[in-house]
């Protein structure tokens, strides 16, 4: 994550653990559907575990086929759940990064 996205999760309190939005590939490899990214160092994030989706299962393929107006896409963009604050609340990914 940028030092931009930690600064809005902070402020959103969302819990990093709780983040469900997975990485998409034009690929299917069944080895990338579990992964523990953030390994690196400092600057490659917090460990955690996620994993790859093929590109059509992804949530954004599915608003992108079938909203009907660019005004539609960006209301179903900004429904989608990306995780969870500390509290328990669910954060769409408008709250995150409005479209």
């Amino acid at each position: 994550l940028s030092p931009e996205d930690k600064d809005r999760m902070f402020r959103l309190n969302i819990d990093p653990d709780s983040i469900q939005w997975r990485r998409v590939l034009d690929v299917s490899d069944a080895a990338l559907r579990n992964v523990i990214i953030g390994l690196g160092g400092k600057s490659d994030g917090t460990p955690r575990q996620s994993g790859y989706d093929i590109t059509v299962a992804s949530e954004i393929m599915a608003a992108l086929a079938m909203c009907s107006d660019l005004a539609d896409l960006r209301e179903r963009m900004g429904r989608i759940i990306i995780g969870t604050s500390n509290p328990g609340g669910k954060q769409s990914k408008g709250a995150v990064d409005p479209i």
